[in-house]
């Protein structure tokens, strides 16, 4: 009890320095110093909850980034290769490499 009364003494005192409204209004400062009760039932019920599903999602999760790691780079290679064909052309267009030799042919 020594050392829970000491903190509170202490964040009391802080709170009645601040604003006596402050010491005051328990409910605050409680709340911060009493979240014993509230991480008790929170602490206590993520607990038991979170060490159960972890060894399902477990086992889950390694099998799924699996299966879902071949089908994206199928997908991407396929519309690649169809976008590369239509700027390919268009960059090697028969009108820009035959201006260029025409010029330098002539003189």
């Amino acid at each position: 009890p020594y050392a829970p009364l000491d903190g509170e003494g202490r964040h009391e005192v802080a709170g009645r320095g601040d604003g006596a409204d402050a010491g005051d209004s328990h409910p605050h400062p409680r709340a911060a110093l009493g979240t014993s009760p509230i991480e008790g039932e929170v602490g206590a019920a993520p607990q038991p909850l979170p060490e159960e599903p972890k060894p399902e999602p477990a086992p889950t999760v390694p099998p799924t980034p699996e299966p879902t790691i071949p089908p994206e780079p199928e997908p991407l290679p396929g519309p690649k290769p169809e976008e590369e064909p239509q700027p390919a052309p268009e960059t090697p267009e028969p009108p820009s490499p035959e201006e260029v030799p025409v010029p330098p042919a002539q003189p």
